[in-house]
């Protein structure tokens, strides 16, 4: 909810906070392409962000490796992260694959984010979840093999110049979500069960 997730209020007084999420099991391509991506950005750009990067314990090693090559020093590399609540309400932009639990988790929190679908998904369904986050304005979709490409540099730098399109982004994100989806779906049960 609202109370519990406040909407992002990125400006530029701070430092654009950015979760990269490669969930338990890491996923590879998340973990060496987002450095390259990020290496786009100039040093001032650099500057002015911090990275949270949770990658999968047997990804931690490599991972740890492509964001020193690039000397970006402030990632911090996760191999798994306890507490995704306080993630999510430390983070202004996530970077994450498409699941359908990961796009309810961005939707409810009102987390502005980069969504990056898993290609080999079982009837492209990441596609389409993140489809349906984007097409409310609460995403930008890339595909897995344009994410050492300019989309994610230009993306961030608007990030860093325009906080408003962050927060309409995140007023978005939380418009489209259903956080009583269960309480709703049990009511209806119910309702249907009574006859």
């Amino acid at each position: 909810t609202e109370k519990d997730y406040p909407a992002v209020s990125f400006d530029s007084s701070r430092r654009l906070r950015i979760a990269i999420l490669g969930g338990s099991q890491g996923a590879l391509a998340l973990n060496t392409g987002c450095p390259e991506a990020f290496s786009k950005l100039s040093k001032d750009e650099l500057a002015c962000i911090e990275i949270k990067h949770q990658c999968g314990a047997a990804h931690a090693d490599v991972t740890q490796q492509a964001w020193a090559h690039m000397g970006a020093n402030q990632a911090e590399v996760m191999p798994f992260v306890d507490d995704m609540a306080a993630l999510y309400r430390w983070a202004d932009v996530a970077i994450c694959r498409a699941g359908a639990l990961t796009v309810s988790e961005l939707s409810v929190t009102g987390t502005p984010s980069v969504l990056v679908p898993l290609p080999q998904a079982i009837d492209n369904h990441q596609m389409r979840n993140a489809e349906a986050l984007h097409a409310v304005g609460g995403a930008i979709i890339v595909p897995q093999t344009e994410l050492a490409s300019d989309v994610v540099p230009t993306f961030l730098s608007r990030a860093l110049a325009e906080a408003s399109m962050l927060r309409q982004m995140s007023s978005d994100a939380r418009g489209w979500s259903k956080p009583h989806a269960t309480h709703d779906v049990v009511a209806i049960a119910e309702e249907v069960a009574r006859g």
